[in-house]
């Protein structure tokens, strides 16, 4: 079993937010852990199948951009997590939007695969809806700590093992923007039935520009989208996209100091 420093960042504190009674998919583990702010939760893991290699987008090439091992760091949750149940590579939930392969990589300090992780992405759609949830995506977020699922939807999110390569893959659509946030997908990386990372990344500006240019995420909305740039001092990744067999690949490598 891995040995896992856990490097810490403490989230923005919110108020409270009233929940519903709708329960979780995959349970959720009390492993004793967190952190100030909205937590962090972790899932029971049990049962989750590995990304298969076969017919798999991403190569290992295509995450040599990484030249340097740097660690990546813990960050806050936001509201919107849950422990869903596996399903399938395929999470867009038949939602409209731009095909897009995510694919995340998992190393250790010295740049070698980690094979024994688990990946949890989850991300709003095309019009910046999170699948469970009733907020609207055109006013700001009235909280930051975990909100209880409001809905059965459970689009744009899924979770897988990594496989041999460290790699999990997840097709999926690129998704929109909603009230105060930049564009991005979330992501929750476990080891056994511990959460370790929490984080986000970024989509290029390039691609956001072009992307919005379509529909359905020309319609017109009630707020503005945020850039990059305007995600002061989040220092969030950002993922390199390709385009391959007809569709984006999103790619990004998580390290994680086994010390």
């Amino acid at each position: 079993m891995h040995t896992i420093t856990r490097r810490v960042l403490v989230a923005m504190g919110f108020g409270s937010f009233a929940t519903s009674t709708f329960a979780l998919d995959r349970p959720q583990v009390d492993d004793g852990g967190g952190w100030s702010g909205s937590g962090n939760i972790s899932c029971n893991n049990a049962g989750v199948p590995v990304s298969p290699i076969e017919g798999r987008l991403a190569q290992t090439m295509d995450f040599r951009s990484a030249a340097t091992c740097r660690m990546t760091e813990d960050s806050f949750e936001g509201p919107y997590f849950m422990c869903v149940d596996h399903m399938g590579k395929d999470i867009s939930g038949g939602r409209e939007g731009v095909p897009l392969t995510v694919a995340l990589m998992v190393q250790d300090q010295s740049c070698n695969p980690i094979t024994d992780a688990t990946i949890d992405i989850w991300a709003c759609d095309a019009r910046g809806h999170y699948a469970g949830y009733t907020a609207s995506p055109d006013e700001v977020a009235t909280t930051g700590d975990h909100v209880t699922p409001q809905t059965d939807d459970r689009f744009c999110r899924g979770v897988y093992g990594v496989d041999a390569d460290g790699i999990a893959e997840f097709d999926t659509i690129y998704p929109g923007y909603y009230a105060g946030r930049a564009i991005h997908i979330h992501f929750k990386l476990h080891i056994d039935d511990t959460a370790y990372i929490t984080n986000q990344a970024l989509m290029p500006e390039d691609m956001n520009t072009r992307i919005l240019e379509r529909p359905p995420y020309s319609a017109p909305r009630g707020t503005r989208r945020i850039k990059n740039a305007e995600e002061a001092g989040a220092g969030f990744a950002v993922f390199d996209i390709t385009e391959r067999d007809g569709r984006y690949l999103a790619t990004l490598t998580l390290t994680v100091d086994m010390g």
